[in-house]
């Protein structure tokens, strides 16, 4: 609980100034892009959930002014606000590589001249494959980053290396002895994270809710530390040769499972950012309603 006798600065920060978004402007690939996203609802707008309207083409959810203890942070507003400029920044460049990577045709300007073998599997390999495990990855990353941001903006002392979704809600070193900052804490966006972290696999970690979550984990470990090789579904279904072996470390799949795990991650991703502000919000008012009359004065960087 924050310290009374301290006065705190309720910080509200500007935002960035960016162009509108027009729908039935010139730009055909925008419109489609968005289209895209809304039929599959995957803009950090609620709006989205109730149907694919172009009114929740945009990504508005925000955080509430945050109020800070003192000013020992120094200058400038508190971290949680730059961690959650950059994790929704990095969520729509997955999203859009996502995007790209599902809907390209043809051969991409990029892959001309890039010679490669062909393995006899019936690899796909080009511009969209890349981009879509692009995609992967970043959505992937986005809840390790959350982690990290919440373990910041509640004070739960987790060293840094060693945040990650599935264990920041436990104290180190007491197996599932839930952290004492969140036993008991009436926030239901923070509970609904909670309950995502448990899709997500981790050796330490392995009861999981999400069927696929292991190989889920394992095609993200690949994708980082080893390969990926991705096939033409169709045509070795039906070849009546059977398929060489895979090589050890690479994890094999079809395009189609690749773009059905990364349009799953993606939703994943999305929810977590959702959870987060909401959270966040849920927080903010309950040290409001915690804090004596008087106790903090509003503070702006515009």
């Amino acid at each position: 609980m924050e310290n009374s006798r301290r006065i705190g600065a309720t910080v509200s920060t500007p935002l960035i100034p960016r162009p509108a978004v027009q729908h039935k402007g010139p730009g055909r690939s925008e419109r489609e892009y968005r289209r895209w996203c809304l039929a599959r609802r995957l803009f950090i707008n609620p709006l989205n959930d109730a149907g694919p309207f172009d009114i929740a083409a945009r990504d508005v959810m925000m955080l509430p002014s945050i109020t800070v203890v003192g000013l020992d942070g120094g200058p400038g507003p508190p971290p949680v606000i730059a961690y959650f400029n950059l994790i929704k920044q990095e969520y729509a460049a997955a999203r859009f590589a996502g995007w790209e990577g599902l809907t390209a045709s043809g051969v991409h300007f990029a892959d001309r001249g890039v010679q490669v073998y062909n393995t006899l599997d019936y690899p796909a390999v080009g511009f969209a494959v890349e981009r879509l495990k692009m995609a992967f990855r970043g959505a992937y990353s986005i809840f390790d980053k959350v982690a990290f941001c919440l373990n910041t903006y509640l004070g739960l002392g987790h060293p840094e290396r060693q945040v990650s979704f599935r264990n920041l809600w436990f104290v180190k070193g007491r197996g599932k002895a839930l952290h004492p900052n969140l036993d008991g804490l009436a926030n239901w966006p923070l509970r609904g994270l909670f309950w995502l972290s448990k899709d997500m696999f981790e050796n330490d970690s392995k009861d999981v809710i999400e069927p696929d979550a292991q190989a889920i984990y394992e095609l993200r470990n690949h994708l980082e530390h080893k390969f990926v090789s991705v096939h033409d579904m169709f045509p070795r279904a039906v070849s009546i040769s059977p398929s060489p072996e895979t090589a050890p470390g690479i994890f094999d799949l079809s395009f189609e499972d690749l773009a059905a795990r990364t349009g799953r991650q993606l939703k994943l991703a999305r929810a977590a950012i959702m959870y987060l502000t909401l959270a966040i919000h849920a927080e903010e008012r309950r040290r409001e309603a915690e804090r004596p009359p008087g106790a903090s004065l509003p503070m702006s960087w515009s």
